[in-house]
């Protein structure tokens, strides 16, 4: 008789990159058929998957479903862990303005500087030149003066506008044009792109930027297409940049909290402001990213609002441990 082989499949289910709604859930279950053990690991106070359903959610509440519960925190420990746990809980803690703090709520307005720019995009902007290389900025939002747009243009503007600037040919203008990158720019990839080795929510850093595009070349030494750049990328990887790659990257000084979620980066800084996005799941998936330090700057009475209002998960309804429970307990009648 031939032994059925086990495989055993990891799911980050909160994840950009893992399987977290019912749709794709769905699709890998089908897939995968009867014989394959599935292994589930997430965080349910983390944020709420981006399609519908609520998977690890609702199998958690499943009795037929093995649960275990990992209590030891590997990436980070002291004042903020003490913090996690307290928003993880709804409560809001008691957190310094010191920002050499190991956790700490730098509050600022939600105004204009006297030159137009936002104060809080300032203010995190400023923070984070005290340790670029290991900071990474989190944002609730894309758009707004705390969002991700507007924070990487400042910090572009402060930082590598100077620096050689990624050009591309221009079949329109019949002549080399800007890209929007500079030289030591933080690069995010928000698409998968298997066949170059970078997925949704890769991170990098353009490390080289030709005078003359390099022509690349196949395994048998065609010529494919020049690389525009080089860049580092977070798996220890140097790669090129193509100019068909160019409509799914975008600076990376600032990213989504969706964006950061399976991430983590010795120092985060988290500017906040009130808007409908913001809720307990999002500020608690933001500071748990941070190994040694984060900076939350902006609106404390909203955050603190967020942190002790009931996340948007709880208005989500589902039926599937419902679904499930069904059909154990008809498995176990029979």
């Amino acid at each position: 008789m031939l032994e059925k082989t086990l495989r055993v499949t990891s799911i980050r289910s909160q994840s950009p990159r893992g399987f977290g709604d019912i749709v794709t859930m769905h699709r890998l279950v089908e897939l995968l058929g009867p014989d394959v053990r599935i292994v589930m690991a997430g965080d349910p106070e983390q944020l709420m998957p981006v399609g519908p359903g609520l998977v690890l959610h609702a199998l958690i509440r499943v009795p037929a479903v093995p649960l275990a519960e990992l209590k030891v925190i590997k990436r980070y420990g002291g004042d903020i862990a003490v913090a996690a746990v307290s928003i993880r809980k709804g409560i809001w803690p008691s957190l310094s303005s010191d920002e050499t703090d190991p956790i700490a709520f730098i509050t600022c307005a939600d105004g204009r500087t006297a030159a137009g720019t936002s104060l809080i995009a300032e203010t995190v902007l400023d923070l984070y030149r005290l340790d670029p290389a290991n900071t990474q900025i989190l944002s609730a939002r894309r758009n707004g003066t705390d969002g991700v747009k507007f924070i990487n243009a400042l910090c572009q503007s402060a930082t590598t506008s100077s620096n050689k600037p990624m050009m591309v040919w221009s079949v329109q203008h019949d002549q080399m044009v800007l890209t929007g990158f500079h030289l030591g720019d933080p690069v995010l990839c928000t698409r998968n792109m298997w066949d170059r080795g970078l997925q949704n929510g890769s991170l990098g850093i353009i490390v080289e930027i030709d005078d003359v595009p390099r022509m690349l070349t196949d395994e048998d030494c065609a010529e494919i297409e020049p690389a525009l750049a080089w860049v580092q990328w977070d798996d220890g990887v140097r790669r090129p940049i193509v100019e068909s790659m160019l409509d799914d990257l975008e600076l990376g000084y600032a990213i989504t909290v969706h964006k950061a979620q399976g991430s983590q980066w010795p120092r985060v800084i988290v500017p906040l402001t009130g808007h409908r996005l913001l809720d307990r799941t999002l500020i608690y998936t933001a500071i748990t990213r941070a190994q040694t330090q984060v900076l939350i700057v902006g609106d404390v009475a909203a955050a603190k609002d967020a942190v002790e209002s009931p996340p948007r998960v709880k208005a989500r309804q589902v039926a599937l441990d419902l679904l499930v429970n069904f059909v154990t307990d008809e498995h176990v009648a029979t």
